[in-house]
Order: structure tokens, then sequence, then C-alpha cells
């Protein structure tokens, strides 16, 4: 899931608020940092259950080039940037997979995910910026 947004604060929240509203129970949140592509990133890590299915989900927010698990962090970011009326632009992303029996295997799922996500993003941007 990528939610984006130009200037709108209101349509960012935690993942964890659409969760409970749809009958999740959270069974852990913490934050976690993991490495892709040589860049070390904190993601906040989420263990969902629902009907006995359990789900692990990682998610963050960004601000134009700024990343942040913490989304009152993004907040201020999109608060300070409105004052200081710069052009923002911010996201949430979540990537989320069947926890199962192996935890390890969903761990990998998410970050061989992420790190084609990285490699992808920044293949766009170089083609954007021309770099």
């Amino acid at each position: 899931l990528l939610e984006g947004g130009f200037g709108k604060r209101a349509s960012f929240h935690p993942p964890e608020l659409c969760y409970v509203g749809s009958d999740f129970d959270i069974l852990a949140r913490e934050p976690i940092l993991v490495s892709a592509n040589g860049q070390a990133r904190r993601v906040m890590r989420l263990v969902i259950a629902q009907r006995g299915q359990q789900v692990e989900a990682w998610y963050w927010f960004t601000v134009d080039d700024r990343t942040t698990h913490n989304y009152y962090q993004q907040q201020l970011w999109l608060i300070t940037d409105a004052v200081l009326r710069r052009p923002t632009e911010g996201t949430l992303v979540r990537i989320s997979t069947p926890l199962g029996d192996d935890p390890d295997a969903s761990h990998r799922r998410l970050l061989a995910f992420l790190t084609s996500f990285e490699s992808a993003n920044a293949a766009r941007q170089v083609a954007r910026d021309g770099v």
C-alpha cells in the first residue's frame, strides 16, 4: 500500500487505526532497523491477527526525501514545511505478509520486497533527475 498526498496531513495515519477498525488484534508493535541495498532504515513492525491468521506488516512515512517510522515526526515535518511555505509531498508505505509458522521467512519476504522497492525507487529517481 502506498498512500500519497500533497499537503493533505489528514490522509496519513498509523495503519493500526485501520487494522483495529477492521477487527484485527495488534499482537506486537515495535520499531525495527532493517537494511536494504546498503541503507539502514527504521520501520514500524506490527504483528496483527484476525480469525486465527497472523500477519507481519512494516510501515514508514515519508515527507519529500525524509523517512521516518514515527507518525508524529512525519506530521511535524509536514507542518514545518507548510509554515515555511515549501511544497510538500508525503506518503505512508505499508507492506505485509502472512506470518505463518516461520517468522524468519516472513521477515525475509518483507526484506526482499523492501530491497526491490528501494531499487526501483532509486532507478525512478535517477531517471527523473538525470543523475
